[in-house]
């Protein structure tokens, strides 16, 4: 503890014990160690010069019995932690690290009514304490006590992984600007020199406390934007991943091809199964890498006289019938998730993205089916033909909608989180930066996606002015 002020009255009479909170008994009159029949050597909790209470001789600071013995006892570790009451759940728990029992004593009387208190003699002990679990939302701390001075203890807790966020309020006797500093750059929220006025360090501690509060609710609510924009930006690499499929099917010439371009695509999603193709080419059933086994063409077959168009789980597989395109997708549980709420709405994606996959492929075999009847007839071929590269147009276009709706609800939902969070510029460039990123990959694909559309309307324009007999 620092040197302790001299005890004095103030103009309007009052004693400076009163104007610090502490009770009339411990400001005038016989002090605890008078009255326990004593050679008064009790040392007030002022913060200035070899003073004591009134009544008890002027002593220096740190001589006396008790005072010696506290620190030796607090040097030693054997200082014994004082810990609030434990049913007081619903109050904010206070740390108070003071090498002085009065000190100590006094600052529990002071806040216990307003806090769970506990107590330790020392910096070391309170890191102790702290260690093995000790509840704490704010640590009020001494500068001069044996062993790790204050602060040490506070740069200690500036340190640490669990701790460096909990708020540290010096209270120390140490009044010079220099004192100030150093405490502020050591890490601590505030600092109260001695004497103080206890409403005013209830009110610090009040506002400490609740700054606290409010940086761990924006804490998590940052964690959950930015969440979001991670899941948008999946959303926006699946969407990718149908776009690329939808130009691919434009070159597959054979049920083989068009077989390939689909697991292909569903192993960018991670995911396997069993496909059958069916079309006037003939009918293929297969795996990624090899026929169907006897099982997986049972379970084809099964899903073939199904009704459809369908597409449903069974258990942790999906399942679809599109007429021409039948499948079974495994396993989708397997697919990587933060918790399981992510894992059902990533499922719940994958089965949108299934079901485009799945009607990419059949406008692809409807064009198959028209290029293998030409035989049978120029008009026709020209009629079929037409149909499905209108269709595979228009799938595209409609996906070209569904991702600007998804960067218009995404800007839109980041826009608002700028201005009801109060993101630093760090944060707000951060997550700037992620949407540009993924909007100029999702602008390339789309710029495919536009060159593809061109093709499509110029061959349906070369179909439409071709006279049968050139055909």
């Amino acid at each position: 503890m620092p040197p302790l002020r001299p005890w004095k009255k103030s103009a309007s009479g009052h004693s400076a014990a009163s104007r610090t909170g502490w009770p009339p008994e411990r400001a005038g009159g016989r002090s605890r160690a008078q009255r326990a029949g004593t050679d008064g050597g009790g040392c007030c909790v002022g913060p200035r010069a070899g003073a004591c209470w009134p009544g008890v001789p002027p002593v220096r600071p740190l001589r006396s019995s008790h005072h010696k013995d506290t620190a030796q006892a607090g040097a030693s570790g054997q200082c014994q932690a004082s810990h609030g009451d434990p049913d007081m759940t619903s109050l904010s728990k206070i740390l108070v690290v003071d090498d002085d029992e009065l000190t100590r004593e006094m600052l529990q009387m002071a806040l216990s009514g307003s806090y769970d208190m506990s107590t330790a003699c020392n910096g070391r002990e309170a890191l102790d304490m702290l260690e093995a679990g000790t509840p704490c939302d704010l640590v009020l701390l001494d500068v001069d006590m044996p062993g790790l001075n204050g602060y040490e203890t506070c740069a200690a807790l500036r340190g640490s992984s669990v701790h460096a966020e909990l708020p540290v309020i010096f209270l120390s006797g140490r009044v010079t600007i220099e004192e100030r500093a150093r405490g502020y750059s050591v890490g601590a929220d505030d600092y109260v020199t001695k004497p103080f006025e206890v409403v005013e360090l209830k009110a610090k501690i009040a506002l400490a406390i609740s700054r606290k509060e409010k940086a761990q609710a924006l804490s998590g609510q940052l964690d959950e934007i930015m969440g979001t924009v991670l899941t948008t930006a999946d959303m926006m690499g699946e969407v990718g991943v149908v776009l690329d499929f939808q130009r691919r099917m434009g070159h597959c010439h054979t049920l083989e091809e068009v077989s390939k371009a689909f697991f292909e695509s569903m192993d960018r999603y991670g995911l396997d199964g069993c496909l059958r193709l069916k079309s006037r080419l003939g009918i293929l059933s297969c795996s990624a890498s090899a026929p169907c086994s006897a099982l997986e063409e049972s379970i084809l077959d099964h899903l073939e006289r199904q009704d459809g168009p369908t597409i449903q789980s069974l258990g942790s597989n999906l399942s679809f019938n599109f007429g021409s395109v039948v499948g079974l997708v495994r396993n989708l549980m397997a697919l990587p998730a933060a918790n399981e709420a992510d894992l059902h709405e990533k499922i719940g994606r994958i089965r949108d993205n299934v079901a485009l996959l799945g009607e990419g492929a059949v406008s692809r075999l409807k064009a198959l089916d028209a290029e293998a009847e030409a035989n049978d007839g120029p008009k026709r071929l020209v009629a079929l033909t037409q149909e499905a590269l209108i269709e595979v147009n228009a799938l595209q276009h409609a996906n070209r909608l569904r991702v600007a709706a998804i960067f218009k609800a995404l800007c839109e939902e980041v826009e608002s989180s700028f201005i009801h969070l109060g993101l630093t510029s760090y944060q707000e460039e951060m997550l700037s930066e992620t949407i540009r990123k993924h909007m100029e990959a999702a602008t390339q694909v789309f710029g495919q996606t536009t060159q593809i559309e061109s093709h499509l309307d110029a061959m349906i324009h070369k179909l439409q002015n071709r006279s049968p007999a050139k055909v």
